[in-house]
């Protein structure tokens, strides 16, 4: 029984951190179908997964030096109260329409994802900089705006701007849709920092990790204090998601911004799929 789990956490934990997601929604199936896991303990199990392995993730972009920590706090500010407020939500949301008009958006999002990866615009170094210097005249009128000038462990500067407002929230609505779906989130967060913050796509997967440091380990200590979690299941899923997760960094420092994108994107429809069907 070990080796099966062991090799599915390692592929869930390698996907996850590829594409920045905790793929929970993909290992909670596997966990109620597969293993006939009741769907609180499947969930328990995997948040415990989900966890380990943004640990892992986290330790090898931090080597990286892809992690943009500044705004991951400001994501986690806002995601773990999320979370709570959908744990509290959950038993009054209607589960099933909840997640078809859920899996709408996500399809549409990932449509649009893998149209842009696939024909992607390219903006010469010029325009680049007029953009950011435009980004720096507006910021002395916007004090809510934040300019990230970060520098990753290849030495390439990747510059970009958001509003403080609009990232709270994100993290809010992703928290809160990581308790009602059981999820950790992630698939909303990349997605969102991809299209609406405009941050680089190495940059977002790396990031997200941390975020999921906060969002899963609360999910999962609640879970813990409701005996939720099957430890004969999390512990070959977690040995598999410590290899798997740096596998899918390494793997992600050798593939262009456009595959990952596209590859979250089909990673999306998958899931929109599973929630709709």
């Amino acid at each position: 029984m070990w080796l099966p789990l062991i090799g599915i956490g390692a592929l869930v934990g390698g996907l996850g951190s590829l594409v920045g997601a905790g793929c929970g929604i993909l290992l909670v199936p596997i966990l109620i179908l597969g293993f006939h896991l009741q769907a609180p303990i499947a969930a328990g199990t995997s948040l415990s997964t989900v966890f380990v392995n943004s640990v892992a993730s986290t330790t090898a972009y931090h080597k990286q030096r892809r992690t943009d920590y500044v705004s991951g706090a400001l994501f986690a500010l806002a995601s773990v109260p999320g979370a709570v407020l959908g744990t509290l939500a959950a038993p009054y949301v209607p589960e099933h329409a909840f997640q078809i008009v859920f899996g709408g958006v996500l399809a549409f999002a990932a449509i649009v994802m893998l149209s842009r990866a696939l024909r992607p615009v390219v903006v010469h170094a010029a325009a680049k900089r007029e953009i950011v210097a435009e980004i720096e005249r507006a910021v002395p009128r916007a004090w809510h705006v934040v300019i990230r000038r970060f520098v990753d462990g290849r030495g390439k500067e990747h510059v970009y701007a958001y509003s403080v407002p609009v990232v709270l929230a994100i993290g809010l609505g992703a928290g809160i849709l990581s308790a009602i779906l059981g999820i950790g989130g992630g698939i909303v967060q990349v997605p969102a920092m991809v299209m609406l913050l405009a941050f680089p796509a190495h940059v977002a997967t790396a990031t997200s990790q941390v975020i999921l440091l906060f969002t899963t380990s609360t999910g999962a200590a609640a879970h813990a204090m409701q005996s939720n979690i099957n430890v004969s299941y999390a512990i070959p899923l977690a040995l598999g998601a410590l290899v798997g997760a740096p596998s899918g960094a390494f793997l992600s420092r050798r593939l262009d911004a456009k595959w990952i994108v596209a590859l979250l994107a089909c990673v999306m429809l998958v899931v929109a799929v599973r929630l709709v069907f």
